[in-house]
Order: C-alpha cells, then structure tokens, then sequence
C-alpha cells in the first residue's frame, strides 16, 4: 500500500548535538522541515515567539541543559497559542513512571531513545493523524495566593521538585522521607492548590511567582 507523500515542520529539543544532527539529516532528507534547539532556557525563549502555524510538532527531551523537558512541556501546554501543539516525549528515560507521568502531564506520546528512524517516524505520522487534539489544560488555571500561602513549608518545597520534574522517588530521596510520605505531600499539594494533576499544579506556582522558568 502506498502511503501518501505527508511532510511536517518539526522543533526537536534535544542538547545531544550528534543527534540534533543525525534527525535534521534525516528528516530533511524526507523532506520535513527541521529545527533543532539544544539548550531548556534557549527553547523556552524561543517558543514565546511562535505561533499555531510555525510548526506542525514537537520532538522533546526531558533531560536538557537550563529548563528541562517537564518545564517545557508545561510551557507549551499554558500558552494559547501553540498549547494544540502535537509532543513527542522523545527521551533516554525508559521507565514506566517516568512514561505514565509524561502522557499524564499532556505529552501525545513517549518514544524511548535510542530508537529506528522508521519507529520514529511511524509515531510522528499516527500522532499526526489524531490532530487536531483537544488541549489538556491551559492559561485558564485560577491564581489564587491564598492557596498557595495554605501550603506548608515542606509542601511548598515538595512543589519546588514537581516543578522542576522530580519524581516521587527523586523528591524521597532529595527530602530524606519516604516515596510513601511524598506522595501523601502530593496528594495534599494537589488538594490545597485545587487543580488535577502535577502539571497544573507546577503552572499554578509560575504563575503566582514561586517559580520563575
């Protein structure tokens, strides 16, 4: 079966410059077009500047220098303009909580490295095929400092790790207690603050001032 000549515009965030390479190389050979940026802070500024048209999806990675994928991620997904905007977690952290969280967080789909260019590219095109997507959250989270003023000092530092893409167990051993007791801090933060998930809740303390991206 012939398959339809389908090209995209593709932002691939990844610091790995031999990789940069080897996808620009690559995808351009099959005529996508590519952009590759290789540092969090550098990503962050650049999305501020881009609109629904500019690409057609995003290749992410989540271990990058300044910002990390997961702030990123939230980034995309809180700003209006491009928060429709189709996220391949395409990363080395090949472990089920790590996936869970990313596809809860509002990543379309999550690619271990390393991987074929055809696996990549078959996952690029089925995600491309259920556009357009609903978006998962936005700039509509309420602010209110009241909620944030009712966390705890442990809690308000538990929130610091989520936003900067800990895991629980990564919080556990960061704060020296249990994966057992920062999940109930979890819990308790996702309670106070009113919102569903970690991803709203990181949003929610940017946007109050308590973290700065």
């Amino acid at each position: 079966m012939n398959s339809l000549p389908v090209t995209f515009k593709i932002l691939v965030i990844e610091d790995n410059e031999n990789l940069c390479e080897y996808l620009t190389t690559t995808l351009e050979a099959r005529k996508h077009t590519v952009k590759c940026i290789k540092n969090g802070t550098e990503a962050l500024r650049f999305l501020e500047k881009i609109d629904r048209d500019s690409f057609d999806i995003i290749l992410l990675d989540l271990e990058l220098p300044g910002a990390n994928g997961w702030v990123i991620l939230a980034k995309i997904r809180s700003t209006s303009a491009i928060s429709n905007y189709p996220v391949i977690i395409f990363t080395g952290m090949d472990d089920d909580a790590t996936e869970v969280q990313a596809l809860y967080d509002g990543a379309d789909d999550f690619v271990p490295k390393p991987c074929s260019i055809n696996v990549l590219l078959a996952r690029i095109n089925s995600v491309m095929r259920n556009k357009p997507r609903k978006p998962i959250i936005g700039s509509t989270i309420t602010c209110d400092i009241k909620d944030l003023n009712s966390l705890t000092s442990r809690e308000r530092e538990i929130l610091l790790f989520i936003a900067q893409g800990l895991t629980n167990k990564e919080i556990a051993k960061e704060t020296f207690i249990t994966e057992q007791t920062v999940m109930i801090h979890v819990k308790n933060i996702l309670k106070k603050l009113k919102v569903d998930n970690r991803m709203q809740a990181t949003l929610l303390a940017i946007k109050l001032g308590l973290v700065q991206i």
